[in-house]
C-alpha cells in the first residue's frame, strides 16, 4: 500500500490506533504517520530513547523512556501535556514496559521494581507500590527492573519484575495482596481460571487466579529461551529458539500441538481474531492460524 523509510532506525512500534501509526527511533524521537498514506503527522523529542510501545487514548499518548521518564503528548499536535520522572536506580537491565491506560488512570512499571498509577489529564500521581524490594549485596544483585506491562483483570492489577515477584495489587485498597517469589521479563497470562508466568529462565509456573494457590509448573522448556506468551482459542502459545511455535492447555500444562515455521528463534507474538502472527530473529512474518 505505502512505505516510509526512516533515516534511523526503529527502537518500538508499531501501534495503530484512531486512524494513525505511532513509532520510536533510536534518537529518542517519538512519529506520528498517517495510517492511510504513512504521511507524517508530527515528530517529537520523546525525552529519551524509548524501547516499548505507546499507549494511545482518544486524546493522549503515552510513552515510556528507558530513563525512566512517563511522557504524555497530544495525539494530534504532538504537544507535550504532561511529564513524571521516576528514581532510577544504578544499574539496569536494557528494556522497558509499555503503559496501560484504564478508566483515566495509567499504570507503568519501573526500573527501581515499583509500580505507579497516575492521572491520565495531568499527570498527577495517585499512588505507588512495591512490586519487589532489593535484598541483594551488590548492583547486580540489585536487578529488580519491571519490563513487562501490568495486566488489569477487573479490580486487579499483576505485576511481576526480574529477581523480584509476581504481585498482585488491589486497585481499591492499593496494596498488594498476594505475592510469589518469580523473575520473569514477560508480562504475566490469565486464562480460563489460570494465571501464569514465564520465568527468565523458560520456565513456567501458574496459579489458581482465584485462590492464588498453586496449580502446575513446567520445566520441559527450561532455557529453550522462550517468547512471550500469548493467549489464543482457550491455549497459550509460546516460541523457541529452534523456531518451534508449542501451544499449552492452561488447564495441565500439557503440550498439545507444536510446529516448527521458521529456523531462527521466535521473538514475538500476537494474536488477533482468528489468527495470530509470529515474528522470527530474521523480522519475518508470519500469519498462522490453530
Amino acid at each position: 500500500l505505502w512505505e516510509y523509510d526512516l533515516e534511523t532506525e526503529v527502537s518500538s512500534g508499531i501501534v495503530a490506533r484512531f486512524g494513525k501509526l505511532f513509532l520510536s527511533d533510536n534518537e529518542g524521537n517519538l512519529i506520528c504517520l498517517n495510517q492511510e498514506d504513512g504521511s507524517t503527522l508530527w515528530q517529537v523529542f520523546a525525552g529519551g530513547e524509548v524501547l516499548a510501545n505507546v499507549e494511545v487514548d482518544a486524546g493522549l499518548v503515552v510513552v515510556k523512556t528507558a530513563s525512566g521518564f512517563l511522557n504524555a503528548f497530544d495525539i494530534e499536535t504532538g504537544t507535550e501535556v504532561w511529564s513524571y520522572r521516576s528514581q532510577a536506580p544504578n544499574l539496569t537491565v536494557r528494556g522497558s514496559s509499555s503503559p496501560v491506560i484504564d478508566q483515566g488512570i495509567v499504570y507503568a512499571t519501573f526500573d527501581n521494581g515499583r509500580i505507579g498509577a497516575f492521572n491520565l489529564k495531568t499527570g498527577l500521581p495517585i499512588w505507588d507500590g512495591a512490586i519487589s524490594f532489593t535484598d541483594g549485596t551488590s548492583e547486580l544483585d540489585n536487578l529488580i527492573d519491571a519490563d513487562s506491562s501490568p495486566v488489569l483483570d477487573g479490580n486487579r492489577i499483576y505485576t511481576v519484575n526480574f529477581q523480584g515477584n509476581l504481585s498482585v495489587f488491589d486497585a481499591a485498597q492499593r496494596r498488594v495482596v498476594w505475592e510469589s517469589r518469580e523473575s520473569s521479563f514477560y508480562q504475566p497470562f490469565i486464562l480460563r481460571g489460570v494465571l501464569g508466568i514465564i520465568s527468565d529462565d523458560s520456565k513456567i509456573s501458574t496459579y489458581s487466579s482465584r485462590t492464588f494457590e498453586d496449580s502446575w509448573k513446567l520445566d520441559e522448556y527450561s532455557l529453550r529461551e522462550l517468547s512471550n506468551p500469548e493467549t489464543f482459542k482457550g491455549y497459550i502459545l509460546v516460541g523457541d529458539f529452534e523456531g518451534f511455535i508449542h501451544a499449552i492447555d492452561p488447564l495441565t500444562g500439557i503440550t498439545v500441538a507444536r510446529e516448527r515455521i521458521s529456523r531462527n528463534k521466535i521473538t514475538t507474538l500476537i494474536s488477533r481474531s482468528d489468527s495470530f502472527y509470529v515474528i522470527d530473529e530474521k523480522m519475518r512474518l508470519f500469519s498462522l492460524s490453530f
